[in-house]
């Protein structure tokens, strides 16, 4: 049997993703759960990604949330320049004053620490990857089904040279979703 799955974006009609998968009629059922656990992996970066359609530059209302905060940040993070992480940066703390509690922003605000170290936008590296770090370790702490505060965890330690410490946390980020 073969089936194929799509996902369409419902109000462009635009291609979202799609993937075929092949297996046994007499395994249908086990398929089937096979496929529902590796749609909702695959498609979720990409619909992170995809849900924000109005330039993030203009999102400058006052009265935004903290998902809506961390989400426009999650965004600007693949804009790979020093002013989308400076203003990435100001979103996501914004969201962090307002929601200490929030794994997301801990998690992205790690990432962003993360990035700018590696990609040489910060004139010290070692205190943009301990913040990294910090900020990772008290993500994944605040909400430990998050596979991404596990990656971040994980990449944070390699940024510190901690070898030891990443391979679990990177482990647990597989377990929560295979495809990250």
């Amino acid at each position: 049997m073969r089936l194929t799955a799509q996902l369409i974006d419902g109000t462009t009609g635009g291609h979202v993703w799609s993937e075929r998968y092949d297996g046994q009629l007499e395994d249908v059922f086990d398929l089937q759960d096979a496929i529902t656990r590796d749609v909702v992996a695959s498609i979720q970066t990409t619909v992170h990604l995809s849900a924000i359609q109005e330039p993030v530059e203009c999102a400058s209302r006052p009265d935004l949330t903290v998902w809506e905060l961390t989400m426009r940040s999650w965004h600007l993070l693949y804009d790979f320049r020093p002013e989308s992480y400076a203003f990435a940066k100001t979103l996501v703390e914004r969201a962090s004053a307002t929601d200490p509690g929030s794994a997301e922003a801990n998690m992205i605000l790690s990432l962003i620490n993360h990035h700018i170290a590696i990609m040489g936008f910060v004139p010290e590296v070692q205190p943009a990857m301990e913040t990294a770090y910090v900020l990772a370790r008290r993500a994944a702490q605040l909400d430990d089904r998050n596979e991404y505060t596990h990656w971040a965890l994980g990449i944070s330690c390699w940024g510190l040279f901690k070898y030891d410490e990443p391979l679990a946390t990177l482990e647990r980020a597989v377990a929560l979703n295979p495809n990250c």
